[in-house]
């Protein structure tokens, strides 16, 4: 006999309470039960065998730690939304190649990559760069992508299509509160982050045919420092370049 647990999740602030009830023995299945309920008030059950148990906790957890990432924050991003935002209006972060539009309400939208533009209207006179720091933590909606998010093991991957790139390069997301930023939420979270077995078979792809090229960045990365190798050889340069001009001016005065 498969034994078949309820399960559920309640999300209070940044925890999840599990409650367990007691059984009959004439219940001759082990079930515990896990009531689901968001901070809106409405809730949502299931079931699952316990072959299922694993991945629906696991599930659990990244939603939990979505729900959270709007008190999580990046310090770097944590500016108030943006206002007087007008249909068609972009807005990127300096520094970075990333872009959000505005809709027809004035809600902006992360843009994975320029396919998921298709359809979409822009106004391209009409931009706004802003520094990291200033970028808008709330009234984000939800992504545009050409590709949703996949999930590799325990990282997410943005893919972003490279111009005519037959295949996209997957860039990893640092954190949640970066998702935040990018309009996922606990309620799309499922929409737009797929295993990567439904994300293979719903785009035809296969990672091996995938670049992956580091992590995505929602703030402009600060330049490596100078090694002291490095420096050393500049100043012996500049040293260097300085005594040769010297004797060329000497040698056209004489």
């Amino acid at each position: 006999m498969v034994s078949t647990l309820h399960f559920g999740v309640a999300l209070r602030g940044l925890g999840i309470m599990f409650l367990v009830p007691s059984t009959t023995s004439a219940q001759m299945a082990r079930t515990a039960t896990f009531p689901l309920t968001s901070q809106g008030g409405s809730g949502v059950a299931g079931t699952a065998t316990l072959t299922d148990l694993g991945n629906k906790l696991r599930a659990a957890f990244a939603l939990s730690a979505i729900a959270a990432s709007t008190a999580l924050v990046s310090p770097a991003l944590a500016a108030r939304p943006l206002a007087h935002v007008v249909p068609g209006e972009v807005v990127s972060v300096t520094g970075t190649p990333n872009l959000w539009i505005a809709d027809a309400e004035g809600t902006i939208h992360f843009v994975g990559d320029p396919r998921a533009l298709t359809g979409q209207a822009v106004d391209w006179n009409n931009q706004v760069a802003l520094p990291a720091d200033a970028f808008p933590s709330g009234g984000i909606g939800a992504p545009w992508l050409s590709t949703a998010l996949v999930k590799i093991g325990d990282a997410i991957f943005l893919p972003q299509f490279d111009g005519d790139a037959g295949a996209p390069t997957l860039r990893r997301i640092q954190l949640p509160s970066d998702l935040a930023q990018l309009g996922i939420t606990a309620d799309n979270y499922g929409q737009y982050v797929l295993d990567q077995q439904t994300w293979e078979q719903r785009y035809n792809l296969t990672l091996d045919r995938v670049t992956f090229d580091g992590d995505f960045a929602l703030a402009p990365v600060p330049p490596a420092p100078a090694s002291p190798e490095a420096s050393s050889d500049n100043s012996a340069n500049a040293g260097s370049d300085s005594g040769s001009s010297i004797d060329i001016n000497t040698s056209d005065e004489s």
